[in-house]
Formats: C-alpha cells, structure tokens, sequence
C-alpha cells in the first residue's frame, strides 16, 4: 500500500515522518525498545527534530504490545496493536 494512503487509513496527516517499530511484546530486550527510547531522546537534542516535533510532524507506530516506557518519550505513539495478518 502507498505510504500515503497507509496514513491516511490511520488518520495520520500524508506530510507526518512515522517511524514504525514493532515486537511481540516490547518487554522482550532483544527487541530493542530501550535503544529506540535512547534514540528518540537523541533525537530530540537536534533543533530540527524539535521543530517537527513542535509543528506535529513526527509519530511513533507501533505494532505488537509496546514497553510501557515508549508512553514517556515525549512523541506522539499510534499502538496498533497485534497484527495478525499481511494486509492489516
């Protein structure tokens, strides 16, 4: 599917960067979910990351069931829970 028809589906502005990261259960450490915290809260030291932030235009997709710390990062997350086939 076309990244901007993806979006739209998920209500999610076309012009929006979504970084999709994804586990069985974010609670898995092999899976990499507190490199992925480390890494947004890197990224948020760079101004124009902070603008994107700030103007709306970043967003965290997650597939599976996240770590509960993903909620503190400070960006939006979109869960989209377990997905169970290709097509979702």
């Amino acid at each position: 599917m076309p990244k901007p028809e993806a979006k739209t589906q998920l209500n999610i502005p076309v012009d929006t960067i979504a970084l999709l990261f994804g586990a069985h259960t974010g609670e898995e450490k092999r899976k990499g979910f507190s490199e992925l915290i480390r890494a947004m809260d890197y990224c948020k030291s760079n101004p124009e990351f902070q603008k994107l932030l700030s103007e709306n235009k970043i967003t965290v997709l997650c597939f599976g069931h996240p770590a509960k710390e993903l909620s503190s990062i400070g960006i939006p997350v979109i869960s989209l829970g377990y997905l169970d086939s290709d097509e979702r």
